[in-house]
């Protein structure tokens, strides 16, 4: 795997350091859905979300707690990467130095640049890049910066037909959505009213609706 490259565009930022793609292939017939994978971005690591481990004492499942800034150094992938077109250049199985073509962004540059990553060993490019960041107090590093994150819960005081800025995280079929409401961080799962599809049209039309919508922000009109 390693010196190998792949070309793709960026569906969504998972956290501020891995990125899921659609792979581009030439031969891809017009209908033929693109397989979708993740890579890491080399020598960077972000804050990280709630995750779960298995404790191998016990093989008991335990709930790690999500680091500081986890949500804004996610956000800032999002704003850059997706949608773009990307190249990687892998260094070993899923890990890999990832280039926006059009604007030619190295992302482990850019994200280091920002202060929303630290790097994982030292880099002739990105360690003054880290110093610099953390010298002019940039992203996590700025201590005014807000430790926010998004809460997923029922919305119950809302008007009917009242509309919501929101950013479109999941698309669990072509007719249900989860979202995050802005500006509040809420996090809820939608149910599109008066769509009816065929088994064998839904996963191409998800496809389709992923490809343009996915993480992209929004509005959405809540009637129930």
């Amino acid at each position: 795997m390693s010196g190998e490259e792949e070309y793709g565009v960026v569906a969504l930022a998972i956290t501020g350091d891995r990125l899921g793609y659609y792979v581009q292939t030439h031969n891809a017939g017009k209908e033929e859905i693109p397989q979708r994978k993740q890579v890491k971005l080399l020598n960077v690591r972000s804050p990280q979300p709630t995750t779960q481990r298995i404790q191998p004492e016990t093989g008991e499942r335990e709930v790690v707690p999500a680091e500081d800034q986890y949500w804004a150094s996610r956000e800032y992938l999002r704003d850059v990467a997706v949608g773009k077109q990307i190249c990687i250049q892998f260094v070993e199985a899923g890990v890999g130095n990832v280039t926006i073509i059009a604007d030619d962004v190295d992302l482990s540059e850019s994200i280091i640049s920002a202060g929303y990553g630290f790097i994982e060993e030292y880099d002739k490019v990105l360690s003054p890049l880290a110093e610099q960041a953390k010298k002019l107090k940039f992203g996590i590093y700025n201590p005014q910066s807000k430790n926010i994150a998004p809460k997923e819960t029922f919305l119950t005081n809302f008007v009917p037909d009242e509309t919501f800025e929101c950013i479109i995280e999941a698309i669990s079929s072509a007719t249900t959505y989860k979202l995050t409401l802005l500006p509040d961080l809420i996090q809820i799962r939608l149910i599109l009213e008066g769509i009816q599809l065929k088994e064998e049209c839904s996963k191409q039309s998800q496809y389709k609706i992923e490809r343009f919508t996915l993480q992209r922000q929004g509005t959405v009109t809540l009637s129930s």
